[in-house]
């Protein structure tokens, strides 16, 4: 019910009441007998009037007030007349509430409803047919009927009184009526017996003595007395086990629970109020306001509904770590109202008890937060946010405990060459880069879980994954999103990943999944792959990695490493024009190792210079071997982007030549596309530093990588190398045909020299020579490589005793014409005229 509603039907019935008392009053004037005396009345109203005045009102616990007025109701009804009676109960109703200085409106109230009272109450004596008892006819009847009629009048009486209080108290105080209803019944059931009680012992008093009549006014007040004592025992016992239930409901662990629960125990203790909570923790003011019926607000002071009435407040002690008190615990009246001592000790210590609730919620909270903040950060990467190692291994551990661990995958990548980004651009640019990978990784993989390993090293988790082919191919999506530079203050950066993916088997735990995936990501990078799936059978290799990776330093300083070299000749002529070292760990437990399974470990040991200064001296040494024998050889070695990085390396190849006496341009570095690709910054810086000394780049593998024209126009090479796998499929490919014939021309168009990789029959030289590639190398022209002393040996001896040359000349009436660069002038005829084909006799 809105409160306009019900404040407009309160005013009707409180109309109703008067009207009712005021028709009783009237009906009485016009029926009473005037030659009646007027002196037992009088005693009558009299003692109305001493009833009426004797009250006792608990203003804050119970809300309601004691009165031994109904007593005095049943004495009137009971000893005169009907109208007589009610003429005096509206007499002393209304001298009591003005002696009590009520409010017109309570007073007329409480008057009308006591006359009407009188006036049903007199009504049963007459139903019944019982005379008063100071008439003459009352010798007759007996004394049983008189109590028998009075308990009826009781019992109307009473009715009609709680039905008055408790619709005017449900109404005023918004609560149901059968709320308090249960109240009124409560707190005045002992009072409606001792009424009736005293009403019954006055009647009997009387008749037995007429004069005993004067002692009614001492039994009511001593009744008054002790009822008065009753009430104040039991709401004492009850406001305290109240104060101790309340105060124990603040136990709770939140604060929201905290509040609440004090709201609720409040209007427990202090029924039919309003009750606020004025909260300021952590510089903002917090209002929460309710009663018996829950809250009915809480949220921000400035926003909280306008609340009129008097007021209580209650401070709520200090504020953690300050002075400044931590709120209002505050009670609201519709009227002004004062509280006895009881009840201000009773509400403090509510007070103080939900002081050190909202304490120690406050500090739970305070504590709660810490714990899950430790418990996030034990799980979690600070600087990329991401889950850690630990929270990857418990997260697949509970998956692979599940029905779905076969659609489990695997993957892990990390930044080929980060190392590059920190010493360059400083470990600033290289979180960055960092966090940026983590971002794209994280959008990129949807609902798979992401974890940073630690340094540059990432895990993804996929589930859900119907076969490893759909694995791979969700791995290749999330590793697109590297594809793109990032911008750092003005420096490209162009990120290249090599990325390991496993699927989880029937008896795969945590630990075998992410160490096959992590060798499945060796794998990738030995093969120049972008993502490799785990295979047991190329298992055995990984197995050995943590053992070589740790016998790199006495390989190093033991000269464990070798030399080899692998001769690149002439197409047309067969004669030898150059020569690429190949280097060879010659482990003492596990024989002549390949770069594969070594270089990658170099690379992220901190030995690469070192490792890089002993191949150049090595293979300057074999260069000049050859000089001086008569072999002047272009010389080729292999070198790491993180090399090209080194800003030692320069003065390093200085020294190197100017020791062997080898001129620059003799000296080719070779790098592959695919580290080219991912590291063009720092390849491009490395090659320009070089110029000065003349020495030439290669682009290894040229062909593999999707992006291989940019890496022709971005990296300062002066030669193109054509992988071996397009050189083996000349013979059946078109595909692979065009391919080189396209290579072909691209180095011819950029002036650039083009070798062949892997010629293994003479069929792909006779191919290679007629699309137009000059040189190239193979097994073809001698295999294995050799030392740098057999390989002298073997340009000594020659073919068919002809030195420097390993094989037959193609033909010897041909010749091949380097056409210009396009877009130069010509002699169009000249070059017509030039047979770029075989002449054959």
């Amino acid at each position: 019910m809105k409160d306009n509603e019900a404040r407009r039907t309160l005013r009707l019935f409180v109309g109703s009441v008067v009207l009712s008392g005021l028709a009783c009053l009237a009906w009485a004037a016009l029926s009473f007998d005037a030659r009646e005396s007027l002196l037992l009345p009088l005693i009558v109203a009299g003692l109305v009037v001493v009833a009426s005045t004797c009250r006792v009102q608990v203003n804050v616990r119970a809300q309601f007030i004691v009165t031994p007025a109904g007593a005095a109701i049943l004495v009137a009804v009971a000893m005169l007349p009907t109208p007589w009676a009610t003429i005096c109960v509206a007499v002393g109703a209304v001298v009591a509430r003005v002696l009590l200085r009520q409010q017109p409106h309570k007073a007329a109230f409480n008057a009308s409803k006591d006359t009407a009272a009188a006036t049903v109450a007199g009504a049963i004596f007459q139903a019944v047919g019982v005379p008063p008892v100071a008439s003459a006819e009352a010798a007759s009847v007996p004394w049983w009927t008189y109590l028998l009629a009075l308990g009826a009048a009781a019992v109307a009486q009473a009715m009609l009184d709680m039905l008055a209080i408790t619709t005017v108290v449900s109404l005023a105080s918004r609560t149901s009526w059968r709320r308090a209803l249960a109240r009124e019944i409560d707190a005045g059931a002992a009072v409606r017996l001792a009424d009736l009680a005293v009403a019954a012992a006055t009647i009997v008093l009387y008749l037995v003595n007429p004069l005993l009549l004067a002692a009614t006014p001492l039994a009511v007040v001593v009744t008054f007395l002790s009822q008065r004592h009753r009430t104040y025992l039991r709401e004492e016992r009850r406001a305290w086990q109240s104060l101790a239930a309340s105060t124990d409901a603040l136990s709770t662990s939140g604060l929201d629970g905290v509040i609440h629960t004090a709201i609720k125990g409040a209007a427990d203790l202090f029924p039919d109020l309003e009750i606020e909570v004025e909260l300021r923790l952590g510089g903002n003011l917090r209002v929460v306001r309710g009663g018996q019926f829950g809250v009915l607000y809480d949220g921000d002071a400035a926003s909280a509904p306008v609340a009129t009435g008097p007021t209580i407040d209650i401070p709520l002690g200090a504020n953690p770590g300050g002075d400044e008190p931590l709120g209002m615990l505050r009670l609201r009246f519709r009227v002004e109202a004062r509280l006895t001592d009881r009840e201000q000790h009773m509400l403090t210590t509510f007070a103080a008890g939900l002081s050190t609730a909202i304490r120690n919620a406050a500090a739970y909270a305070e504590v709660s937060r810490l714990a899950d903040k430790n418990a996030y950060d034990a799980t979690h990467d600070a600087l990329t946010d991401l889950p850690n190692r630990r929270y990857l291994y418990e997260r697949t551990t509970e998956l692979l405990a599940g029905p779905d661990r076969e659609q489990l995958a695997m993957m892990l990548l990390d930044l080929d060459y980060f190392k590059e980004v920190n010493d360059t651009l400083g470990h600033d640019a290289g979180d960055r880069v960092l966090v940026e990978v983590a971002d794209r990784l994280r959008t990129a993989a949807g609902n798979a879980l992401v974890a940073r390993l630690g340094g540059d090293e990432f895990a993804i988790l996929f589930s859900a994954i119907p076969s490893s082919a759909a694995a791979v191919r969700r791995a290749r999506d999330v590793l697109k999103s590297l594809h793109r530079p990032m911008d750092l203050d003005g420096v490209l950066i162009s990120l290249h990943t090599s990325a390991g993916l496993a699927i989880a088997g029937d008896s795969t735990d945590t630990g075998e999944l992410l160490r096959r995936a992590d060798v499945a990501m060796y794998q990738a990078k030995d093969s120049g792959r972008q993502v490799a799936l785990y295979a047991r059978a190329r298992d055995s290799a990984d197995l050995t990695r943590l053992e070589l990776a740790g016998a790199l330093p006495r390989a190093v300083e033991d000269n464990e490493f070798t030399v080899v070299f692998q001769p690149i000749v002439d197409l047309a002529s067969g004669k030898v024009i150059a020569a690429e070292a190949l280097t060879r760990w010659a482990h003492p437990d596990l024989g002549d190792l390949p770069p594969s399974t070594f270089l990658g470990l170099i690379e992220r040991s901190g030995l690469l210079t070192p490792f890089t200064e002993v191949v150049l001296d090595r293979a300057l040494t074999a260069a000049a071997s050859w000089r001086r024998a008569g072999f002047d050889l272009q010389i080729a070695v292999n070198v790491s982007p993180r090399s090209l990085a080194d800003p030692a390396l320069p003065r390093t190849v200085r020294r190197a030549l100017e020791q062997y006496g080898v001129p620059g341009e003799r000296l080719t570095l070779e790098l592959t596309e695919t580290a080219a690709i991912g590291h063009l910054d720092v390849v491009t810086r490395g090659a320009a530093a070089l110029r000065d000394l003349d020495v030439q780049i290669a682009l290894d593998d040229f062909g593999t990588r999707h992006s291989s024209l940019s890496a022709v126009f971005q990296v300062p090479v002066n030669e193109l190398k054509i992988d071996r796998t397009f050189v083996a499929e000349l013979d059946s490919s078109p595909e692979a045909m065009a391919v080189v014939r396209s290579i072909i021309e691209l180095g011819r168009s950029l002036d650039h020299e083009v070798v062949a990789e892997g010629i293994e029959e003479a069929s792909q030289r006779q191919a290679l020579w007629e699309l137009g590639c000059t040189s190239g190398q193979g097994s073809l022209f001698g295999w294995p490589p050799q030392s740098s002393e057999d390989l002298l040996a073997t340009l000594q001896r020659g073919y068919n005793d002809v030195p420097g040359t390993l094989a037959a000349e193609l033909h010897p009436e041909a010749q091949v014409v380097r056409l210009p660069r396009q877009g130069s002038r010509v002699d169009t005829e000249a070059v017509d005229e030039v047979d770029l084909q075989a002449k054959r006799r």
